[in-house]
């Protein structure tokens, strides 16, 4: 009777963790969307796109809840969600510029500390041709991909003489291949 007894224990035992192991194995933790500035040099890292794979990488940036829509205007592809909209121009080869802007309102929400703590440089005046008006001069850095590739990171809005009081962002452009 001892011995039946301690053998079906065993066999629950194993029963029960078997279930339990399977369980917590398929099982998968939420992930936590990402910041905008993670946004920021995640599309940083993976340019270039090839033009094939630039719509899904970019799609899979938004959250599900995000009511993201992708519209066409003339060259140019929007990806907007709840808070901003991400544009490329749409060339025949590859994708080597993103900007991103405020899906509403006029300012992108993301401080520039989150953005300089990953560049190479600091951040320095944004040289726009005269005639450009809007968006509003900013400020540039550069930032080193994993793969040594230069990325440029153009902050559109900010005046470089006051950073510590005029922060507003109004568009963000990340550049590939831009040296």
């Amino acid at each position: 009777m001892k011995r039946l007894l301690i053998i079906m224990s065993c066999v629950l035992l194993i029963a029960c963790g078997s279930s339990n192991s399977k369980t917590a194995s398929t099982e998968k933790a939420p992930v936590a969307p990402l910041s905008l500035s993670e946004k920021v040099f995640k599309i940083a890292e993976a340019l270039p796109l090839s033009k094939d794979s630039a719509t899904n990488f970019l799609t899979g940036l938004f959250i599900p809840g995000d009511s993201m829509k992708v519209t066409m205007d003339g060259d140019f592809k929007h990806f907007t969600g709840k808070d901003f909209s991400l544009v490329i121009y749409n060339p025949d080869s590859s994708v080597e510029r993103v900007e991103m802007w405020p899906a509403h309102g006029t300012s992108l929400n993301i401080p520039l500390k989150e953005l300089e703590v990953k560049l190479d440089s600091a951040w320095q005046e944004y040289n726009m041709r005269l005639e450009i008006k809007e968006p509003p001069p900013g400020v540039m850095g550069w930032y080193t991909d994993q793969q040594h590739r230069k990325k440029k990171i153009e902050v559109m809005g900010p005046v470089i003489s006051d950073l510590a009081q005029n922060q507003e962002i109004r568009e963000i452009r990340v550049v590939a291949n831009d040296f």
